[in-house]
């Protein structure tokens, strides 16, 4: 038994459904076989969570488990008939939830729809697998697959134990105590979202952010010797910053979460990314250039905590949430030519992936070097119409091309807005009708003293002056105001 790297997550609904498209003759026990075999082999994807005496998670690993497997066999159907029924079974399976207190956590539906054609839809609980580990997966499945079952043949898998064990010898003061310098001065969290219901009905969303000059984005932040990933926190918090009207803003980001001193954590299935937070300050002076180097720098030396609870990091700060808003750069390096390698020993190969995932926050940036970037926005809406999103889109693109065209910009003259907004702010709202009359103030009392010199100009507590009172009080003032050097203004018309 380890405690949960999630202790303090809920678990209700988060479950992930990623369905391999595969061509070729498959085999329904032998991949049945396979999948039964991948979960004897790996220990943490046979784990249950419960809850201990204290209310917090805790993971249990069974020696043995059968694998929850269904078989969709829709070769005899029409085509149109073999799609609605595909669309059904995957549909059925989405709306699954896992008890997490019942292992496995996972489970598995072949759909055969062809001679040479079939789908694998492996569903998991949100806990076991990260993206890293899906390629690892799959390819210990098709070599599972080719030898029927029999792992003996495998060489012995890194163990995800020997994470939970790396994460249980960290110096928790020492990480407490740099989360805390990092979010010092922290009051508030930053929220964008208006009123998020959280209602699932209203779905999800995504948009594209449009980048002109993709490529040189990819060379400004290799010429500003930054990573991708930077440029993409640095904008958004700009973007955030811009949004909210505050200069101190507080995001989430997905981390990775393998340790680079632990061995054999590229090559480990289980789930090791995080949250963590990210602070940018956006100080008027301050350049682009300058942002984006002292955002990477501060979270370079904050990679060895990135191992920290998002709860626990929100108790070290004092607050309940920091964020709704967060960001993920994709990027799993793992060689694609194992899988294919695997897959053709195997007679099988993986010609696409699909996954529906949920959206945990109400609204999340992510993006890709491939090999340039391409950046995306997904959101709830029942936080966010379609129209607002669009607009977010393009003040991200265009903070992201004045990082191209321009990183020494200072962060103060930074424009959001583009032809038509601020033709609208600086006109459109400006707009009065009728147009006021083309006399000065003075004019405009002169008259209407003379027409009605008796009643009330100005009042003030218990006193009151007609405009007759006025003007005289004020044509006594005047030649003092003169002898001192007052007039007119130079700029007035």
């Amino acid at each position: 038994m380890f405690p949960s790297k999630l202790a303090g997550r809920t678990f209700d609904a988060y479950h992930v459904q990623r369905v391999l498209r595969l061509t070729g003759e498959v085999d329904p026990d032998r991949m049945r076989a396979a999948g039964q075999a991948l979960l004897d082999r790996h220990a943490n994807l046979r784990v249950a969570f419960v809850s201990d005496a204290r209310g917090e998670w805790v993971q249990l690993v069974p020696g043995k488990v059968a694998l929850p497997w269904r078989l969709a066999d829709l070769r005899e159907l029409a085509p149109d008939d073999r799609e609605a029924e595909r669309a059904r079974v995957l549909a059925e399976d989405r709306a699954e939830y896992f008890d997490p207190a019942v292992p496995p956590l996972v489970r598995m539906t072949l759909v055969l729809t062809g001679p040479a054609a079939a789908e694998l839809v492996l569903t998991t609980h949100h806990v076991l697998l990260d993206g890293w580990s899906l390629p690892l997966l799959v390819q210990d499945l098709l070599k599972l697959y080719g030898s029927n079952g029999d792992a003996s043949a495998l060489p012995a898998p890194p163990r995800y134990r020997d994470f939970l064990r790396w994460l249980r010898d960290r110096d928790a003061d020492a990480t407490a105590g740099a989360w805390a310098s990092e979010l010092d001065g922290v009051r508030e969290p930053t929220l964008l979202a208006p009123d998020d219901r959280s209602d699932t009905e209203a779905g999800t969303g995504q948009r594209e952010v449009p980048l002109r000059a993709a490529r040189e984005l990819a060379r400004r932040a290799a010429e500003l010797g930054v990573t991708m990933n930077t440029v993409v926190q640095g904008a958004w918090g700009i973007v955030l910053a811009t949004l909210t009207g505050r200069d101190d803003v507080v995001f989430g980001t997905t981390v990775s979460g393998r340790p680079a001193d632990l061995p054999g954590a590229d090559a480990t299935i289980g789930m090791f990314i995080n949250t963590v937070p990210v602070r940018v300050t956006c100080r008027p002076a301050e350049t682009l250039r300058g942002l984006l180097r002292g955002l990477q720098q501060r979270q370079g030396a904050l990679l060895e905590h990135h191992h920290w609870g998002l709860t626990d990091i929100q108790r070290t700060v004092g607050l309940p949430m920091l964020f709704d808003t967060v960001t993920v750069f994709e990027s799993y390096p793992v060689d694609g030519a194992d899988v294919g390698a695997a897959g053709t020993a195997a007679g099988v190969s993986v010609t696409g992936v699909t996954s529906e995932d949920g959206t945990h926050y109400p609204l999340g940036v992510a993006a890709i070097a491939d090999p340039y970037p391409r950046i995306a926005i997904a959101y709830r809406r029942s936080a966010f119409d379609d129209a607002h999103v669009d607009r977010i889109a393009a003040l991200f693109g265009r903070v992201l091309d004045r990082i191209t065209t321009d990183p020494d910009l200072p962060l103060g003259r930074l424009d959001g807005l583009d032809a038509a907004e601020r033709e609208h702010l600086l006109t459109g709202l400006n707009v009065t009708a009728p147009p006021p009359p083309a006399r000065t103030i003075w004019e405009l009392f002169e008259a209407q003293a003379v027409a009605s010199p008796d009643a009330v100009a100005v009042a003030y507590a218990d006193q009151e002056l007609t405009y007759r009172d006025l003007r005289a009080r004020s044509e006594r003032l005047a030649p003092n105001s003169s002898g001192a050097g007052w007039g007119p203004s130079p700029w007035w018309p």
